[in-house]
């Protein structure tokens, strides 16, 4: 059976759909075995010219392979390929999948295998339950009181898989990961592995333009969400000078009550010097407390020296 033939693969395709994807339930040749595969491709219409540091339309628009493939696993699928270790299947596995699929012509970098294995981490905390039940009964069975105590062995035998070692699990999926260079997902329902697998398909539909931005003047730019934007003129000038080291809400707060913008600002700070914000008195505490503290002369030459230095080296903000 195929993914698409599944549970997770229908609601895959209703989650792709509306992401504007086309897909294509059908592999050509069919895959051979019960393997479960993703592959991408793309429309490409321009090429990034990284000498131009532009992308430059191509005369037709071209589908290319990605260089990405991900293999979706039950935790009985994975355990039975990577238990017992000296069997070396998962090696064989891996090494199957990247011959199966070898880097794309137009790629820069070899095939990434993507794991992605729902319902492992269930699968390990039954088998934990299990052999702890089994514990109880074999001290159960020793005692007076309970003659007819079942043993270890019926309880195990309570679950259709055999007994199952974590340290083992957790040295197969790191042999996936530091050895064979494969990224490792874990889910714990059909249909968070369709959730996530959507996610795979906007992060790789991303990649060719992050590598761009990374050719630009521009790539010390911070993305969107790491820098906490301001509800308006006056927050986010507060919230700027609480980028300088040791600047608290309340001194910003009292500085721009004193300057309400960033320009009134430094024509003090260049009229009176670098310790002429000293002495504003810092009205309240970052929980909203009075409080009689004013800024002090360091903090005051600190600010300066932010909007007036010429040291590249500053590490003030």
């Amino acid at each position: 059976m195929s993914l698409a033939d599944m549970p997770t693969g229908e609601q895959l395709q209703r989650f792709l759909l509306e992401l504007g994807c086309k897909v294509n339930p059908t592999w050509v040749p069919s895959l051979p075995g019960n393997l479960k595969l993703v592959k991408w491709r793309r429309r490409v219409k321009a090429d990034f010219n990284e000498d131009l540091g532009m992308f430059v339309p191509l005369e037709d628009e071209q589908i290319r392979d990605e260089n990405h493939i991900l293999i979706y696993l039950t935790a009985k699928e994975f355990t039975d390929i990577a238990l017992p270790l000296t069997a070396s299947r998962l090696p064989a596995h891996v090494q199957k999948m990247k011959s199966a699929f070898p880097t794309p012509p137009m790629a820069k970098k070899p095939t990434k295998l993507i794991y992605l294995i729902e319902g492992l981490q269930t699968l390990i905390r039954k088998h934990k339950n299990l052999q702890n039940r089994a514990y109880q009964n074999r001290v159960l069975s020793h005692l007076p009181s309970a003659p007819n105590a079942p043993g270890a062995s019926a309880a195990l035998s309570a679950g259709d898989d055999t007994s199952i070692n974590e340290d083992d699990v957790e040295d197969a999926l790191l042999d996936l990961q530091i050895t064979h260079n494969c990224l490792v997902h874990h889910t714990s329902s059909p249909v968070e592995t369709a959730e996530w697998i959507t996610i795979f398909t906007g992060d790789i539909s991303t990649i060719p333009y992050k590598h761009s931005r990374t050719h630009l003047d521009t790539s010390f730019c911070a993305d969107v969400g790491q820098v906490k934007p301001g509800l308006g003129k006056r927050d986010t000038y507060r919230k700027m000078l609480q980028e300088i080291t040791r600047i608290t809400p309340g001194i910003s707060a009292a500085i721009t009550k004193e300057y309400p913008d960033v320009r009134r600002l430094v024509r003090a700070i260049e009229r009176g010097g670098g310790e002429v914000l000293a002495g504003i008195e810092n009205s309240s505490t970052r929980n909203g407390l009075q409080s009689s503290r004013t800024v002090g002369v360091a903090c005051s030459r600190r600010i300066a020296g932010v909007f007036l230095g010429r040291d590249p080296s500053g590490v003030d903000v």
